[in-house]
């Protein structure tokens, strides 16, 4: 019941379009491609079935190569707030036992301040420009993998995501959801939304969120419909990209209506389904 493996069945048609950011745009075949260089990259550095993969990356196409490559070798997505303080990053990558963890240039200095306190943490993956010392860049990650790599076959009750409380009373707590949780979540939100493959999904809160993620990114790719990822919430771009792309589903949250609502010369952004 691996969740990746709907990759690979949208990928039957290759030139489906899978996801855009900015002006750049990747079909099925591309993503497929990708994620499973991530997963035979990450292989290669060491990352076993069921090891834990940190992702402190902010919203870019990255992060959900990063999660979906990470699934398909089987092992289990940590996603970590990209606003988190040093203790608080080792907490959480200690705390999970995280092996690997690909982050940004910003977030990888985070991490090498603490690194040396984090035993199981063999191999930092870097996206973008980075001169920390001991890291891998992204594209080195894709070049020591395999685009045809299959998903390794896992249990419905293996875990696939430990998602982070905000820790609001302490330091954050681990939540697992297996396999199943996020397929039957995926199942449920198609049902309820009556939402299809034709249903443009668009992705604007931060992908470390469990829920941003789950109901944005990889909701489309369940569905095989196109996501559409910004990087942050700016209003005129929003409106500009609800315009173009049509989204019928986004999560948001009152505080980005409320800036939606004071803009001048602008009408509410027309959507079939606006999930909070």
């Amino acid at each position: 019941m691996n969740i990746a493996r709907w990759l690979q069945g949208h990928a039957k048609e290759p030139d489906r379009l899978a996801l855009t950011f900015e002006d750049r745009e990747w079909s099925y075949g591309d993503v497929d491609a990708v994620t499973s260089r991530v997963a035979s990259g990450l292989a290669r550095l060491g990352v076993e079935p069921g090891d834990r993969v940190g992702c402190m990356l902010p919203n870019w196409p990255e992060f959900h190569f990063t999660t979906h490559g990470t699934w398909k070798a089987g092992a289990v997505e940590v996603p970590i707030n990209t606003m988190f303080r040093a203790e608080e990053v080792e907490f959480v990558l200690g705390d999970s036992r995280a092996t690997a963890v690909v982050a940004s240039p910003e977030t990888a200095a985070v991490i090498s301040g603490v690194r040396d306190r984090l035993p199981d943490l063999r191999a930092v993956v870097v996206a973008g420009t980075c001169d920390v010392p001991g890291t891998v860049s992204f594209e080195e990650l894709l070049e020591l993998g395999d685009p045809g790599a299959r998903a390794a076959e896992v249990a419905a009750d293996d875990l696939a995501v430990i998602a982070y409380t905000s820790g609001t009373t302490g330091f954050p707590k681990g939540a697992m959801l297996d396999h199943a949780n996020v397929v039957v979540s995926m199942e449920a939100l198609a049902r309820y939304l009556d939402l299809g493959r034709d249903d443009n999904v668009l992705q604007v809160l931060p992908c470390f969120h469990s829920n941003a993620s789950l109901i944005g990114i990889v909701f489309a790719w369940y569905l095989g419909s196109t996501a559409v990822l910004l990087e942050r919430f700016e209003p005129e771009r929003f409106v500009e990209t609800v315009r173009a792309r049509r989204p019928a589903f986004f999560a948001f949250v009152p505080t980005l209506l409320h800036d939606l609502s004071r803009m001048e010369g602008t009408r509410p952004a027309r959507s079939r389904r606006c999930g909070t």
